[in-house]
């Protein structure tokens, strides 16, 4: 377990086991903007729903610039699954 301190306008705020953008499923991405289009400020989003402040950020710049939530489409071989038997 990883306890990380956050400082903001001299509070003192501790958070336990950020997620990491990788691991943030589509509809926290949906919650993340739709906060801050209300008015929340990232820090807040963030704590509120355990996910590091640099994600927070990272999903609304993503979503400022594209205007959706989702991955982006990645390059590469695709993943091949065969049947056990």
């Amino acid at each position: 377990m990883t306890l990380y301190m956050i400082r903001n306008k001299g509070m003192e705020m501790y958070v336990i086991n950020f997620l990491v953008m990788a691991d943030i499923p589509q509809s926290i991405r949906h919650l993340v903007v739709d906060e801050i289009m209300q008015g929340e400020s990232q820090l807040k989003v963030g704590i509120q729903l355990n996910i590091c402040l640099s994600t927070v950020n990272r999903i609304w710049m993503h979503y400022k610039k594209t205007r959706r939530t989702d991955n982006r489409v990645r390059s590469g071989r695709p993943k091949i699954t065969t049947e056990r038997q």
